[in-house]
């Protein structure tokens, strides 16, 4: 965990692997809406310049990963497979534009059968001057590919991807404004498998192959009944922020990823007096172990507003000092048999 001792926490997005399962699961393919390439493809690109501003990094706060299998009526765990971290920037130019990075994944020198699958999200937030313009907020996601269901299918998939030296990345550059929502999916082939540790040189990849991939356009109207223009992690972290405030749950906030709609709803908190957590480390005898007190469990669900697609995820919040809004824990079960806990590396 760093944070910069000057600042105190605010606005924290707690997403972690989690958010990545529900970010990527807008990614599918669906027809465009006719639009005018060459003018929107110059609002992604601006959008692009946004993320790529020079920026502060005022906190980062980083986790190790352990998952589980389910066999039968047990679940089977292995402890520090991966990892990564959440961290909150602002422009160096403008502290109104803010960042929220996260990075989450297997790590193939730690995971079992050098699994690699990871994803890496920023999202900048242009708020404006008092009296001045709505907010606007700018996306950029990668991540690698997978489409099994099982961990027989991935096993399957990595294979292949060895065998033909051709592995599956998918990367989305979005932008929300009043008016309208715009979005670019790109899935390309590479011959390099990169990994959670090689983001920059990946992102560097992918930025000069953007305006070559699916545009989407959502217009927006005052009646749709979602008037945010923010994405997915400050929409997040206001939800974080009502249930560190009292609010009753449910609280919901639509937003819009991808150009979609999505409904987030908190749909329970509960107090949680004291909890110890344990991780073992990876080639090593020892643990981390950090004791909390006076802790919240949020559970959120994410519905995308035009199809019965739903994700949930629990969150493991701090309510006081230096971890006050900060994602303790981070729990994410995409399916009856597989789950993903991060834990924040005190």
């Amino acid at each position: 965990m760093r944070a910069r001792a000057s600042e105190r926490p605010r606005r924290w997005a707690g997403c972690g692997l989690a958010a990545w399962a529900l970010l990527v699961s807008g990614l599918s393919a669906a027809p465009a809406a006719p639009a005018e390439p060459e003018f929107e493809r110059a609002k992604l690109k601006e959008a692009l310049a946004w993320i790529n501003q020079p920026a502060e990094a005022l906190y980062q706060y980083d986790y190790v990963m352990t998952v589980k299998v389910r066999f039968l009526f047990f679940w089977i765990g292995r402890d520090d497979v991966g990892g990564g971290y959440i961290r909150r920037s602002v422009d160096r130019s403008n502290p109104n534009h803010e960042m929220i990075e996260v990075l989450f994944g297997s790590d193939p020198e730690k995971a079992p059968r050098r699994i690699n699958r990871w994803g890496a999200g920023t999202e900048v937030v242009r708020r404006p001057e008092t009296g001045g313009p709505a907010p606007a907020s700018g996306f950029i996601g990668f991540m690698k590919k997978s489409e099994g269901e099982s961990v027989a299918e991935m096993e399957s998939e990595l294979a292949a991807e060895q065998d033909q030296g051709r592995h599956l990345f998918q990367a989305i550059l979005s932008r929300v404004d009043p008016n309208v929502a715009l979005a670019e999916v790109l899935p390309f082939y590479s011959d390099r498998d990169f990994n959670l540790h090689e983001l920059e040189v990946a992102q560097k990849m992918v930025f000069t192959r953007f305006s070559g991939g699916k545009l989407r356009r959502l217009e927006r109207r005052s009646d749709d009944g979602c008037q945010g223009n923010l994405g997915f992690l400050a929409t997040l972290a206001e939800l974080i922020d009502a249930a560190l405030e009292g609010a009753r749950a449910p609280q919901s906030r639509c937003y819009i990823y991808n150009a979609r709609r999505y409904t987030a709803t908190l749909e329970r908190v509960k107090p949680i007096e004291r909890e110890t957590i344990k991780v073992k480390l990876h080639g090593s005898d020892h643990a981390l172990r950090a004791d909390y007190e006076n802790l919240l469990k949020a559970r959120f669900r994410i519905r995308r507003s035009d199809s019965d697609q739903t994700t949930s995820f629990e969150l493991l919040l701090g309510t006081a000092g230096e971890l006050r809004g900060v994602p303790i824990q981070i729990v994410h079960q995409p399916n009856f048999w597989f789950k993903v806990v991060l834990n924040l590396k005190k």
